[in-house]
């Protein structure tokens, strides 16, 4: 019974979380400063029909409960809307974007999995020789850098995915 109680504890506080980030989400979009209309409608001196129009669109015209209550309704729908910045779902341009970094991240961690298997056995291997804390203290640096240097090259692979993007 223990056990359980340790699971719906867990799992409540995973709700609660991503109840307080969504929440935010859409308060902080709000908050923002400047006209969503006028941002949204990319037109800087737009007509007010015009931005009636776009208001109308997002829903932006409605009160902030309602406009909150139809976000939480889309987003049980699994429906992230339309990209303001290319007028695609998101959800295509979150497939797409992780099309990308799946294989990156599998990549990435079966290297550092090879890697620190290998160390691990070379420094099991070596524990009862005498300088015994030198080399523990040497495997549990190169499992650090070998850390930073999955990221780095993640980091890297991420800037030229980008690149390639501005290219098209």
């Amino acid at each position: 019974m223990k056990g359980l109680d340790y699971v719906l504890r867990r799992v409540a506080f995973g709700l609660i979380t991503l109840f307080v980030a969504i929440t935010l989400n859409f308060v902080l979009f709000r908050a923002a400063p400047g006209d969503a209309v006028t941002n949204l409608s990319r037109i800087p001196h737009a007509t007010e029909d015009t931005k009636r129009a776009v208001a109308q669109q997002f829903g932006l015209d409605k009160s902030k409960w309602q406009q909150y209550w139809i976000y939480l309704g889309q987003l049980a729908r699994g429906n992230l809307g339309i990209s303001f910045q290319n007028s695609q779902p998101v959800s295509k341009n979150l497939r797409d974007a992780l099309s990308n970094t799946v294989p990156m991240v599998l990549l990435g961690t079966g290297i550092a999995i090879v890697l620190g298997t290998i160390t691990g056995v070379i420094a099991a291997t070596l524990l009862n020789r005498r300088a015994d804390r030198n080399e523990s203290e040497t495997a549990i640096t190169a499992g650090e850098g070998l850390k930073l240097g999955v990221l780095v090259f993640g980091l890297l692979r991420a800037i030229a995915s980008l690149s390639d993007e501005e290219k098209k």
